[in-house]
């Protein structure tokens, strides 16, 4: 005679696990699942359900039409008329997108063209990276030297005061940052190891060698002790005030300190370099998080000493399949939901994956948008004053500007196709099985979804199978499911894909009766 037993379904806080065998898949893992959280947006619960939605950060299209969005960047600086003593001190914020080489600002209302900011910048670079001094916002893109002055609301050539701004003959610079205070670029094609840095506090002074030396003064990798590095640089990150962390090719290096103070360039790691452009990002303890030049996503810790592969023995293969010489790869950090998001975009619209790592979990989603125009180019972390106006920003392939929304339940108007595989269900020794109930409860808000059973002989043919029984289930407890499935291995999947609707979960219990012996088979 069988027995009964009862098995608690729950959902898989761990994420996404693809390195286990189907069989030996570690409870609270998944070896599938799409659009899902492990903590409901809508309530920051532990419970599970449907990731929360993009939408229009403002309705207006870029003036660069239905090209993809090449920059995204934010800039805070003093807003001197606006202080008086009996008000909280106010700053002003420059939120600026380039499409199709036009330089715009923009708020939640409208896009706006500073003068001279239409056909400033190369209209083709795929990406252009911006990095402010003071109450001016510099720019590299390999061909021109322009500069955004917040102040003026205009857009203007960048001219050396003394010295030269860097160039190798042909191209101009494409990576640049602030660092102690100075302007730092690099990513000259045929300089590929060199470094610049202005003099402190002066974008405009690129002179190496002054009749008086200072510590203050303008230094290049091929003018400094500290030298070159010994890689193609493909990134700048600096990281507080005394360290600047240069991606390579195939190694990573820092600097320590300044170039004119005995600073001194070390070696990190040859085990891996990074992808060029803001393929990396930090997290509030100060951690560095980067996509490596071969694939995976690697943590540095804040001294810049130790790297960790954090994708070796979950998801690793992958993003190791990726051709990362034709995407872009943004990384960001989600104070919010305590997470690092990885965006994948093709140069070249086609569908991809996305990625979200949940720090509190160590635990992988995957992340598919309703439509590749979604699929940033751009991203920035927007720290506005409003509550409504802190938001991840994604700059599409269509010239808009999106918003990761807590609250919305769709990709601005496309669906979301969410859904998640729990289990296998199965017994020790191999035992058979039927699944006789299904007891399910979702949140009270929860909006319907579709609950499929698959089963096999084994947890791979399980995995493999079509669906052999169907149900909906709805918001609260649903009543008792009678599926009479039978095999030795199963899998639940949840699933909902209409738009404008989401769900969560919070519990299930599947009944079933086993029956002991190896040699009985019950699978049809």
């Amino acid at each position: 005679m069988p027995r009964r037993s009862l098995a608690e379904l729950r959902f898989p806080y761990k994420g996404l696990n693809e390195s286990f065998s189907y069989h030996g898949q570690r409870s609270d893992t998944s070896a599938q699942l799409q659009n899902v959280r492990a903590f409901d947006p809508t309530t920051g619960r532990s419970r599970g359900g449907q990731r929360a939605g993009l939408t229009k950060y403002l309705s207006a299209q870029h003036e660069g039409g239905a090209n993809h969005i090449q920059c995204l960047f934010s800039a805070a600086f003093a807003k001197d008329a606006a202080y008086s003593a009996t008000t909280l001190p106010t700053r002003d914020i420059k939120r600026i997108a380039i499409c199709a080489g036009d330089v715009q600002t923009f708020t939640t209302s409208a896009f706006a063209t500073p003068t001279s900011g239409s056909n400033a910048l190369l209209s083709t670079a795929p990406i252009i990276q911006a990095a402010q001094l003071f109450d001016k916002v510099y720019f590299a893109d390999s061909s021109s030297e322009k500069f955004y002055n917040m102040t003026t609301n205009r857009v203007s050539a960048w001219t050396a005061s003394a010295g030269t701004l860097p160039n190798d003959g042909t191209y101009k610079p494409r990576l640049i940052c602030t660092y102690r205070g100075r302007i730092c670029v690099a990513g000259l094609p045929k300089d590929p190891a060199n470094w610049f840095m202005s003099a402190v506090g002066n974008a405009n002074d690129w002179d190496y060698s002054p009749s008086t030396v200072t510590e203050t003064q303008a230094m290049s990798g091929a003018n400094s002790l500290a030298g070159k590095v010994g890689d193609s640089i493909t990134a700048l990150i600096p990281i507080e005030d005394d360290l600047l962390v240069f991606g390579g090719d195939h190694s990573i290096s820092k600097m320590v300190g300044d170039p004119m103070a005995g600073g001194r360039i070390d070696n990190v790691t040859n085990t891996t370099g990074m992808l060029f452009g803001a393929a990396h990002t930090r997290d509030p303890q100060g951690n560095t998080y980067f996509f490596g030049s071969r694939g995976g996503v690697y943590r540095m810790n804040p001294a810049a000493t130790t790297v960790e592969r954090i994708t070796s023995t979950v998801i690793d293969e992958r993003l190791s399949t990726i051709d990362v010489e034709n995407v872009v790869v943004n990384l960001v950090w989600d104070d919010r939901t305590q997470g690092l998001h990885v965006f994948i975009s093709p140069l070249t619209a086609a569908a991809t994956t996305h990625y979200f790592y949940d720090a509190r979990q160590d635990a992988w989603f995957m992340d598919v948008f309703g439509s590749t125009d979604h699929d940033p180019i751009a991203v920035d972390l927007f720290d506005g004053d409003d509550p409504s106006d802190r938001a991840i920003l994604l700059g599409g392939r269509d010239g808009r500007v999106r918003k990761m929304d807590m609250t919305a339940k769709d990709d601005d108007g496309t669906a979301i196709d969410s859904h998640v595989l729990l289990g296998p269900i199965k017994q020790p020794g191999g035992s058979g099985q039927q699944l006789t109930e299904l007891t399910m409860v979702l949140g009270k808000d929860s909006y319907p979804i579709t609950c499929e059973v698959y089963s096999g002989s084994h947890a791979e043919d399980a995995f493999n199978a079509n669906p052999v029984y169907t149900t909906r289930l709805y918001k609260g407890r649903n009543s008792v499911k009678r599926p009479r499935v039978r095999g030795h291995a199963m899998y639940i999947k949840l699933r909902n894909r209409q738009s404008g609707e989401n769900w969560q979960f919070e519990s299930a219990i599947a009944g079933l009766e086993v029956y002991d012996g190896s040699g009985q088979r019950i699978y049809n």
